[in-house]
């Protein structure tokens, strides 16, 4: 068996946020897709897993309370799939999609009892 070495790299994170500055007129936070739609299992079309949702909602909030709390802007931004001629939802054109949309065995959709809305 391979001995694998551990290297300690807390004196250079150390230094790295030491040299970090933040400056709120030339920062932005941006959020992607933290909404409902997978964040909670009620209503969510690919939901995360209960304890990763709780976990990225609470970082989330720290994060953007922060951004508040020193002006810096924050822009939430959501995908969404356009209708296009021909081909339905723009989703249709990724072959993930249209296979996932193609399923119709209840106990293979990604979120059983919920309709495909793709």
């Amino acid at each position: 068996m391979k001995t694998v070495e551990i290297l300690d790299r807390l004196d250079m994170i150390e230094k790295m946020m030491a040299s970090l500055e933040l400056r709120p007129q030339e920062t932005a936070i941006v959020t992607i897709d933290m909404h409902r739609g997978h964040l909670d299992s009620q209503v969510a079309a690919m939901p995360a897993k209960a304890e990763d949702a709780e976990r990225v909602i609470k970082s989330a909030r720290e994060a953007l309370d922060f951004a508040r709390g020193n002006r810096i802007p924050i822009i939430h931004v959501i995908l969404v799939w356009r209708k296009i001629a021909g081909i339905g939802s723009e989703a249709m054109s990724v072959p993930f999609w249209a296979a996932m949309s193609a399923i119709t065995e209840e106990e293979n959709r990604l979120s059983p009892g919920r309709k495909i809305n793709i």
